[in-house]
């Protein structure tokens, strides 16, 4: 049996896995990675990468459906789904290769293929080798959760991974679960011809975003024909000739919904079996793998990073966590994760963006009275009539004295909008820095002038300033 030493070895070639193993070549160290089965993670291959080609594809035909409110005649449009699925695949085709092998191996990578063990703290046993270091990272990365759901399993249920092998769309789609992956496939699927419905066991879609903003989402996606359940519990799934049955029980009674396909996005499980760390001492949870700060596992010389820690499953956290890692691994200089400025976006049409502190989170932080909550129509903003998206709304929540702490967006490629509140929060900026700010005009960036500027009004138009200068203009007439 082989040995190779090295300094560094990583288990996991997703994102996490391969900005460390990049980042630590490059940087001098010796380093091996080991992936089961292809570079790139789920990301590139199934999370992503490919959905949003689809949500751009989905979209396009959306605007052609609705072309005459733009002066647009839209004759004989039809959506071909293999094509489609086709130039999904050309995105992603492209995009590998930027995680081809070679490219690692260049760099000094050393590559290993196939599923592996600890033998103990300080060796790693893969296929007929057995790799030792001075460090070891695990960037394993999640799966689909099933639910415990009688008849699930013999459904032929699809999760975010098989659903990319669909050759045809289906005319009626059930998903189970109101989540990010589960919402933005609802509105793709239903804007490319599917009848969908969701079945959601909370009381509303995306749970972990501004409770405001994602009951508007859920209208608007309902408008578009979209079906939403909540507050269901699934009792009993079974697969017939004609498709599958889904029986599910709310407050208002039975729901029986039958479908071609169904989709299960009810969360993710951490990738942990077979990796042998029960009996290294590496502490895990349901969650994952738990982490310091520094993103040590309860081994000190044996750290974790992206969504196996369980903090936050987002492919940029992954590119972080990885970067702060490494560098606790190759020097002495210590690290810290900041994770007060934690951006997500959900790729709906209009997008939901989010980061930092919701309000609840700062009410229950700072209490009620000790934060401000400044909100903005999209539709004020001239750059969305221009466009003809003129639904959403924009929300800056900050400190009685202007810093900001979080903001949520609800508009058109919100995300795109969001970083000016991603470096205000990482910076402790106030709302004033933003307000003085002068920005483009027209652009759809001017949503976060304005409703930044929301804190001037208050002060001056509202507060003691507005009604001293009515008193004092009023006497200068």
């Amino acid at each position: 049996m082989a040995r190779k030493k090295y300094q560094l070895v990583i288990i996991g070639g997703g994102v996490g896995g391969l900005v460390a193993a990049s980042g630590a070549a490059q940087l001098g160290a010796k380093v091996a990675l080991v992936e089961k089965a292809r570079l790139g993670g789920d990301c590139l291959h199934y999370g992503c990468v490919p959905t949003k080609s689809l949500v751009r594809s989905a979209h396009v035909a959306h605007l052609c459906k609705n072309a005459a409110l733009f002066g647009m005649k839209m004759k004989n449009f039809e959506v071909d789904f293999h094509k489609v699925q086709e130039r999904r695949l050309k995105v992603q085709h492209h995009l590998e290769e930027h995680d081809d092998p070679k490219r690692f191996e260049e760099m000094g990578v050393d590559l290993y293929f196939g599923e592996g063990t600890f033998l103990d703290a300080n060796r790693f046993e893969v296929d007929d080798t057995i790799l030792q270091a001075q460090h070891f990272l695990i960037a394993t990365g999640t799966r689909p959760a099933v639910p415990p759901i009688a008849g699930i399993e013999t459904s032929a249920y699809l999760t975010n991974e098989t659903i990319l092998g669909l050759i045809d769309l289906p005319k009626r789609l059930t998903i189970l679960g109101g989540g990010p992956i589960g919402i933005e496939y609802a509105q793709l699927m239903q804007r490319m011809g599917s009848q969908v419905s969701v079945l959601e066991m909370g009381d509303r879609i995306l749970p972990r975003d501004d409770e405001g903003l994602t009951r508007r989402l859920s209208h608007m996606l309902s408008a578009e024909g979209v079906c939403i359940h909540t507050g269901v519990e699934v009792n009993k799934v079974e697969r017939k000739r004609s498709g599958v049955t889904v029986t599910a029980a709310s407050a208002k009674g039975e729901v029986v919904l039958e479908s071609d396909q169904l989709l299960v996005s009810a969360g993710r499980l951490p990738n942990l079996a077979g990796l042998g760390l029960e009996k290294i001492g590496v502490e895990t949870s349901k969650r994952g793998i738990k982490v310091n700060d520094m993103l040590q596992t309860s081994v000190p010389h044996i750290y974790a990073v992206g969504d196996v820690t369980g903090t936050y499953a987002f492919t940029h956290m992954a590119e972080y966590q990885a970067g702060i890692a490494l560098s606790n691994i190759l020097y002495p200089i210590r690290r810290h994760a900041d994770y007060s400025a934690v951006p997500w976006v959900t790729y709906t049409d209009p997008e939901l963006a989010s980061v930092g502190m919701g309000q609840v989170e700062a009410r229950e932080k700072f209490g009620a009275s000790a934060i401000e909550v400044l909100r903005f129509p999209v539709e004020e903003i001239d750059r969305s009539l221009i466009d003809g998206y003129q639904k959403g709304l924009a929300k800056i929540i900050c400190t009685k004295r202007g810093r900001i702490i979080g903001a949520s967006i609800l508009a058109h490629r919100a995300g795109d909008l969001l970083p000016a509140f991603c470096l205000a929060i990482r910076k402790k900026m106030k709302v004033q820095d933003l307000a003085q700010t002068v920005l483009p005009y027209p652009t759809a960036g001017q949503i976060v002038w304005r409703t930044s500027q929301q804190w001037y009004r208050k002060k001056l138009f509202d507060g003691w300033f507005g009604k001293a200068s009515k008193w004092w203009l009023k006497f200068k007439r």
